[in-house]
């Protein structure tokens, strides 16, 4: 059994108290102050509390690099803003998918559904807001996926 088994009798299952869950305050006001600039927490804090979260529940920067790569092809579609929306909001079904097959941990897709939700908002969203955001949580995880292998500190 691994560590992503649905609760024997319950379905779907119950949140388990002791999972990891989201950073506190995670996203609560989106990814921009009141002057539309980066809120720093989105480039740093969160993900490298993400990051850590990813790496002790053993969520790859392989897995994790996969759904950017999704998110990036999105990027490059030559496509109005309303028609990409299609797509970034078919990433959420795919990271369900992935959990159900247990091949992340439950706290990845509570991770994407929160980001898919502010992304489809405006391109800004998406495009300065979620990639960054993510393009920084891929980052930390491969650092923390080093350190925890003995690599370079």
């Amino acid at each position: 059994m691994t560590q992503y088994q649905r609760q024997k009798g319950s379905y779907p299952p119950q949140k388990d108290l002791s999972q990891p869950s989201l950073p506190t305050g995670y996203l609560k006001d989106g990814y921009f102050d009141k002057d539309g600039n980066l809120l720093p927490q989105v480039i740093q804090d969160w993900p490298e509390a993400l990051a850590k979260t990813f790496a002790r529940e053993r969520l790859t920067s392989t897995q994790l690099r996969r759904f950017f790569n999704r998110v990036r092809a999105i990027e490059q579609q030559d496509l109005p803003f309303v028609r990409l929306k299609e797509d970034i909001l078919s990433i959420k079904p795919i990271a369900a998918a992935s959990v159900g097959r247990e091949m992340a941990p439950p706290i990845f897709k509570e991770f994407i559904d929160k980001n898919v939700e502010l992304a489809v908002a405006s391109e800004n969203s998406f495009r300065r807001g979620f990639i960054t955001h993510f393009q920084s949580v891929v980052a930390y995880l491969k650092y923390y996926e080093q350190v925890s292998k003995g690599g370079r500190r």
